[in-house]
């Protein structure tokens, strides 16, 4: 399934492997430890903006800016070449066959295998309970539009492209699946999330472009919510019988084989020949209309959602109070 490279091979050295750019280590330490901090936080105050800060900020904003900083330019290292139709439309099938033939029964097995409470306690579905229609719609354009964009910019556009050039095609799509399982903080769907991580960066390397990526995670975010709905609907078990799992895991990969081998017969994306040089800003230039949006999202959100932001305050603060107060007694 895995190749070394769109073309087969390890890429050779070009004139953009001696420009300076960030150590992929101090970048990836630098978005995880903001989606840890400042990211956990956003999304304990308010969950619908602090998902959509986390994608935006976090995901995109900061590797978009210390690309500006060390003279990059953002978007064409992060194989953001135009999009063709196949390989978009492949790649949305792609990602409906695959959740069945693989996140269903990885995730589903997890949830029988584990412990009862660590499936409630990392159960996705109560992120959306007693959520307003509004602030509902907005976690879902998060889900459905912010995640593939900004996930798929970072693990692929940039750390996958970046470990290409120290790794074989396969060892890099493995890596960068391992972290973007890990960066999702959930034991039970690790399994699950590494292998679409492999899937992504497959049809990454394969096309030579981003967009067939972004399309399969969203058409696997887009069945992930569909079936939530519909488990919440009908008051369902989320835990489906090994024999369900049996069966989407058969039927599943007789959808999802030919629609690889199809999306391998589709022309790569034109070569990009080198990363466009650009002149270097200063990390505070680079960084400062990321920070103003975020200021102007947080405000806007206040103005419309002021009581949710009041208790994720006191959500944050509850901690705190119960440690002084038993520090008291």
């Amino acid at each position: 399934m895995f190749l070394k490279s769109a073309s087969g091979h390890v890429p050779a050295m070009t004139s953009d492997d001696r420009e300076p750019r960030l150590s992929l280590f101090a970048l990836t330490m630098l978005v995880g430890s903001a989606f840890l901090t400042i990211g956990v936080a956003v999304q304990t105050l308010n969950l619908p903006y602090g998902m959509w800060f986390t994608e935006v900020f976090i995901f995109l904003g900061i590797p978009f800016a210390m690309a500006r900083v060390i003279g990059q330019d953002p978007l064409r290292g992060a194989r953001t070449s135009a999009p063709r139709a196949s390989s978009i439309s492949l790649g949305a099938a792609v990602g409906i066959a695959n959740y069945a033939a693989w996140a269903i029964p990885l995730q589903g097995g997890m949830q029988r295998v584990l412990p009862r409470a660590w499936s409630e306690y990392f159960d996705s579905a109560q992120l959306f309970q007693e959520l307003s229609r509004p602030a509902l719609v907005v976690v879902l354009g998060a889900v459905l539009i912010a995640a593939p964009l900004c996930e798929e910019y970072f693990f692929r556009g940039v750390l996958l492209r970046g470990l290409t050039k120290r790794y074989s095609g396969t060892w890099a799509v493995v890596f960068s699946a391992i972290l973007f399982a890990a960066f999702h903080l959930d034991p039970v769907g690790f399994f699950a999330r590494l292998e679409l991580g492999l899937v992504f960066g497959w049809l990454t390397l394969r096309s030579g472009s981003l967009w067939a990526a972004v399309a399969a995670h969203a058409a696997n975010n887009a069945v992930a919510m569909a079936l939530l709905r519909i488990f919440e609907t009908n008051e369902t078990s989320a835990l489906p019988e090994w024999e369900l799992l049996g069966v989407a895991f058969l039927v599943g990969n007789g959808l999802l084989w030919p629609l690889l081998w199809a999306f391998r017969r589709l022309p790569a994306a034109d070569a990009e020949n080198g990363i466009e040089a650009r002149r270097r800003q200063s990390l505070v230039r680079a960084l400062a209309p990321w920070a103003c949006a975020a200021l102007v999202g947080v405000a806007v959100s206040l103005a419309l959602d002021g009581p949710r932001w009041r208790e994720g305050l006191a959500a944050l603060n509850a901690p705190r109070a119960a440690s002084t107060q038993s520090a008291k007694e």
